[in-house]
């Protein structure tokens, strides 16, 4: 979290800083993570409910301690200062700029730049003809059923300047591990469209306003707790197609 501090009154939350990454270990019953037996999220990583590893910029060594003890490469420690100290510089860029433009500047410019996203990916979907569009495609072993087959199934309408995915026709999520997440759906979902309208389209939240998606729970591209789910980016190529 990105804070301004003016000279008078409380801190004010502006922004945050994120930094994502593929790390080469993250626990589990395998280096990597990547457990094709997993039939259950257990089997799959270290699971990490939300905390702060650090706080008022100081490593807090009991959680520090307790999440390194379950990865087996140091290089994944230092992987993650990293990427804390980009975060760090992240930080630094934005408080500078509200600093010098001030903070209602600063709120009113993102908020411009929103709506003008927003106009920019509504422009892109009026020039998609109104109507109902569909597609599937096939996945093939859950990895734990030889011969296994599954099928993601999408109902795309467009109106106006919406468009709503809809993948509730979908097959059932698996046994194995060949399930995805919301998350890893709603991604390939967005960057799929995005190789197919304007690319000079600013990525930020006005980019998805117009698009709505429903991917059902359950689902083998949005399994429900506790289900194995590291293919879920594997699924991210069918879903395109």
């Amino acid at each position: 979290p990105i804070f301004h501090e003016p000279p008078k009154g409380e801190p004010v939350l502006v922004g945050w800083a994120a930094c994502k990454g593929h790390q080469a270990d993250i626990g589990g019953a395998v280096r990597g993570g990547y457990n094709p037996q997993a039939t259950e999220v257990w089997q799959e990583a270290l699971r990490i409910p939300p905390g702060k590893g650090i706080e008022r910029g100081r490593v807090k060594k009991d959680v520090w301690g307790l999440i390194f003890a379950n990865i087996r490469l140091k290089m994944v420690e230092e992987d993650m200062r990293a990427q804390i100290g980009s975060c760090t510089v992240g930080e630094r860029g934005v408080k500078a700029l509200v600093e010098k433009y001030g903070l209602d500047v600063f709120e009113r410019h993102k908020a411009h730049l929103f709506d003008a996203t927003e106009k920019m990916m509504r422009a892109e979907i009026r020039t998609i003809p109104d109507g109902v569009y569909r597609g599937e495609a096939t996945g093939y072993y859950d990895g734990k059923n030889p011969g296994s087959r599954y099928t993601i199934r999408v109902e795309i309408t467009v109106e106006g300047d919406d468009i709503h995915f809809d993948f509730s026709g979908t097959d059932p999520q698996t046994a194995g591990f060949v399930n995805g997440t919301y998350t890893s759906t709603a991604s390939a979902v967005m960057l799929t469209f995005l190789q197919m309208v304007n690319p000079d389209i600013p990525h930020n939240d006005g980019m998805v306003r117009p698009v709505k998606m429903t991917i059902p729970e359950g689902t083998v591209i949005n399994a429900s707790y506790p289900a194995a789910t590291t293919f879920g980016n594997h699924l991210c190529p069918p879903n395109a197609d």
